[in-house]
């Protein structure tokens, strides 16, 4: 059949004499748009984005596409950050989801939904976990703690030891936060990889800085022990086997704080030192006209063995003053310390008594302790409502022989001796709310119990 035009117009039944260049037209445009080729994927590869440690946000360095099929859109990770690459993979990708579906794909690119969106993510991502940075990152997306003052203490801890390790004329730890200093300093930790963190380092560190703690304050030496065993049991739990497991981290992985013993303490049991019968006398002769809310926080430490943390948050509703009883549990400002720590406290009827003639003209109707500050639950250090309060209370306390570091919880370890000088180590851990009665054994047994051998009883007769 003879082709025929008329007046420049071509009828669909026929063809052009010249077929041989419009073929080639037809193919060309057909090329550089076919889903066949991968110059058709070069032009739809693009990179994620994720924040770091810092917040800024980072490119992934692998190449992303995505494909639809099925009524179903989900993103396609082609792990490699070369784009021609990544564009044949593309092609490979596309031509195997359309001939065997979805799981056949999933197979091939080792990937798992997620639980939020449905999005693909890859299950091998102890792979990618190279860096501090990467650790870091993978903790505070995967892993839940019970508070966010938990996660920090741990991260604060491994940042401490790499930074005096591995960073110098960055400030190590004193940097202020918000200082670009301390940007540059966190950047260069997260750069630093994880199989850089030997034992053998952790040792060094460990041993360099007890002694020069000791040596610039010999008095320090207990203190100094301390702070560098909590440093490193910081480290520990955030290397823990739970975390690591949530991570997908090979089960041969050994930790690097794993063999690393701790350094020898001195005792810390609590030894009394003072009469704690004449000292409430003398706060209720002299706290509770100055200062009420002081004397308050004073009674609840040494009647009821609150915490600070646990005076401060305490709202009236926990508070049952015809039974005598606090309850201890989880509020919207107030996550208990462990699961032991949420039980009843019973109440001396002394301090019942207080606590009704100073709900008599308080004004605060919601927490016990009346303060102008608000709760901040989910913050990452210890905020105190009643800061000023409590700072009162210990002045008072120092101005009567008691100058512990930490008054206010000294008060709390004499209501844990007097109770297990009168009921014994088992009542006492449950008084104190403690997970084991070897903390209690540890920590809060008075040692000048007064007890004395028989036999000398025998000689007075």
């Amino acid at each position: 059949m003879h082709s025929k035009i008329h007046d420049g117009i071509k009828f669909p039944h026929q063809k052009f004499t010249d077929g041989k260049i419009g073929t080639k037209q037809k193919e060309s445009a057909r090329s550089n748009t076919s889903k066949t080729t991968s110059k058709y994927w070069e032009g739809r590869l693009y990179k994620r984005t994720y924040k770091n440690g810092t917040g800024e946000k980072i490119n992934a360095p692998d190449w992303y596409v995505s494909f639809s099929h099925k009524g179903e859109q989900r993103p396609v990770c082609l792990q490699t950050p070369n784009k021609a690459l990544a564009a044949k993979k593309a092609l490979d990708a596309y031509l195997l989801l359309k001939s065997q579906g979805w799981d056949a794909l999933w197979a091939i690119y080792k990937v798992r939904k997620s639980k939020n969106d449905g999005e693909k993510k890859e299950e091998n991502s102890e792979q990618k976990i190279v860096t501090i940075g990467d650790f870091i990152s993978a903790i505070k997306e995967r892993c839940v703690f019970r508070s966010n003052r938990t996660i920090s203490w741990y991260i604060s801890s491994l940042y401490r030891i790499i930074s005096d390790t591995f960073i110098v004329g960055l400030g190590g730890k004193r940097c202020a936060l918000a200082t670009d200093k301390n940007k540059q300093r966190i950047e260069r930790i997260h750069a630093i990889n994880i199989a850089q963190l030997t034992p053998s380092i952790i040792e060094e560190w460990k041993n360099k800085t007890h002694k020069q703690k000791v040596d610039s304050d010999p008095e320090a030496r207990a203190h100094a022990s301390v702070t560098i065993n909590s440093i490193l049991r910081g480290c520990k739990n955030i290397f823990s086997k739970k975390i690591l497991r949530a991570l997908n981290f090979d089960k041969n992985f050994i930790p690097p704080f794993a063999e690393v013993a701790y350094l020898k303490e001195e005792s810390h049991r609590y030894v009394t030192r003072f009469d704690a019968t004449e000292l409430i006398r003398r706060a209720k002769d002299e706290l509770k006209p100055a200062l009420p809310k002081s004397y308050i926080i004073f009674l609840l430490a040494i009647g009821a063995g609150l915490r600070r943390n646990e005076i401060d948050k305490l709202l009236w509703e926990q508070v049952d003053l015809e039974r005598g009883i606090i309850s201890i549990h989880a509020t919207p400002y107030f996550v208990p310390k462990t699961r032991e720590s949420s039980s009843d406290i019973s109440l001396d009827s002394f301090i019942v008594d207080e606590l009704k003639w100073f709900k008599e003209f308080s004004s605060e109707k919601l927490f016990v302790i009346e303060s102008r500050k608000q709760p901040k639950p989910n913050t990452t250090y210890g905020h105190c409502r009643c800061i000023i309060d409590c700072k009162k209370s210990c002045k008072w306390l120092s101005q009567n022989c008691i100058n512990a570091r930490s008054s206010l919880h000294s008060l709390r370890k004499e209501f844990g001796a007097q109770i297990c000088r009168e009921y014994g180590l088992y009542m006492a851990s449950r008084a104190l709310r403690h997970s084991s009665y070897k903390m209690t054994e540890s920590f809060y047994v008075d040692k000048t119990a007064a007890v004395v051998p028989e036999f000398f009883k025998k000689l007075s007769n």
